[in-house]
């Protein structure tokens, strides 16, 4: 008979949930290590045996079994002592000063609310005058001419604030060792002088024809094409003297009105030249008369001066005010101030144009400027504008716009009109 075996014992197996450590500690394992006790009511955190029942390591709330829930809600003695116990000693639950507190929050934030929404109209209210000038046109009210200025203006506009995103000036400062960004202003549509001197005419024209419709309002405009006229012949034959022709003409007369009219239809077509700087400045300012050019301008007549968008040099102002003050020797002169880039600066009158030789032989020492080659301009009458009216010259030579043209002669003659 085979000897019996002895039973095999059984494996120790290790089991973590039984492994507690003394008192309460943090535990990450959800409750799938050791026994849950209850999900925190505030804040939802699983809390283990490990964790214990007491505060909530996340929130702070009481977390507790079900039977010491009910028996702190049972409000005895007991109840509270194990509430104590549990939270150390700190209260839990509604009192009346917490209460007070949550009202009080409460009221300020209703009161917040209220404040921000009757006030949501003029926080949300966007002031963007830009945008209200770009339906400008379509004012029924204006004329197509003054329609087209607009739209011509707002293109040149919208160019030039290409040009100045494009463009950046450095300023190098060799003595304290720094590079400095130079920004120039921005330009708005809202503040341009153009659009608001073509909104004024336009403004002034029609208040003229409310004027007219209502001292004649009976009034009505026939079209030339209603009317055909008629003649008596038999009433309306007179003799005929013979006359020499010229005979009774002034010769004088014809010239001083020719000249004045020859200088209106000059003034209408708008010429333009375009000059750097600070010789733009000192044109307009009376202290240049001599201007170089490259093409042969060959009028008489009034003729606007533009400044070029060419980076200023300090040397070249200084050059150009000392060569001023010789030629006026002891005179007292006002240079500018401010010398401004790529806008119309004022008018001259254009007396006459000659060669560098025509030049040099007429002036001799009193020549304002020594030219190689091209053509010398000589202007009269110069006349500065209010404020300068941002441009950008194409050409050295050109015409400008009609829109434009009308509103430099409204600003330079108030009483134009156009």
């Amino acid at each position: 008979m085979p000897p019996k075996t002895a039973k095999r014992e059984k494996a120790f197996e290790y089991n973590p949930a039984l492994d507690l450590k003394p008192g309460r500690h943090e535990c990450d394992c959800q409750a799938r290590i050791h026994e849950l006790i209850r999900n925190c009511l505030s804040c939802g955190r699983v809390v283990c045996m490990q964790e214990g029942s007491g505060p909530c390591f996340t929130c702070g709330g009481l977390v507790c079994t079900k039977e010491q829930r009910e028996l702190i809600e049972s409000g005895t003695k007991r109840g509270n002592a194990l509430m104590n116990q549990l939270m150390g000693g700190k209260q839990i639950g509604p009192n009346l000063k917490n209460v007070a507190e949550n009202i009080n929050d409460a009221i300020a934030y209703r009161d917040k609310l209220l404040i921000a929404d009757a006030d949501s109209e003029r926080r949300t209210k966007v002031n963007d005058l830009e945008s209200d000038y770009l339906n400008l046109e379509s004012n029924s009210y204006l004329t197509p001419e003054e329609r087209e200025a607009i739209l011509e203006r707002k293109a040149e506009l919208r160019q030039m604030r290409n040009n100045v995103r494009k463009n950046m000036i450095v300023d190098f400062d060799f003595v304290a060792g720094k590079v400095t960004e130079q920004k120039e202003c921005p330009i708005e549509v809202a503040s341009d002088p153009v659009l608001q001197s073509i909104l004024q005419m336009s403004s002034l024209r029609m208040k003229d024809e409310l004027s007219q419709i209502q001292s004649n309002p009976n009034t009505q405009t026939i079209s030339c094409d209603q009317f055909t006229p008629s003649y008596d012949t038999s009433k309306s034959k007179l003799k005929k003297t013979p006359k020499v022709p010229g005979a009774d003409i002034v010769i004088e007369n014809i010239f001083g009105e020719n000249d004045e009219a020859f200088y209106a239809d000059i003034e209408q077509k708008g010429y333009c030249l375009a000059v750097d700087q600070p010789l733009a400045s000192f044109i307009v300012g009376g202290v240049r008369k001599h201007i170089p050019v490259n093409e042969d301008i060959r009028f008489t007549g009034p003729m606007l001066i533009a400044s070029t968008t060419h980076s200023l040099d300090e040397n070249v102002i200084k050059d150009e005010e000392i060569k001023a003050k010789k030629r006026f020797k002891n005179a007292t002169i006002k240079f500018p101030t401010e010398y401004s880039t790529g806008a119309i600066l004022g008018r001259v009158f254009v007396e006459d144009c000659y060669t560098w030789k025509e030049y040099s032989d007429e002036f001799g020492k009193n020549a304002e400027c020594f030219p190689k080659d091209g053509f010398v301009i000589f202007v009269t009458k110069p006349e500065q504008l209010p404020s300068p009216i941002p441009h950008i010259p194409p050409n050295e030579f050109y015409q400008i716009n009609s829109g434009l043209r009308k509103t430099i002669q409204h600003l330079l003659d108030p009483y134009f009109i156009g």
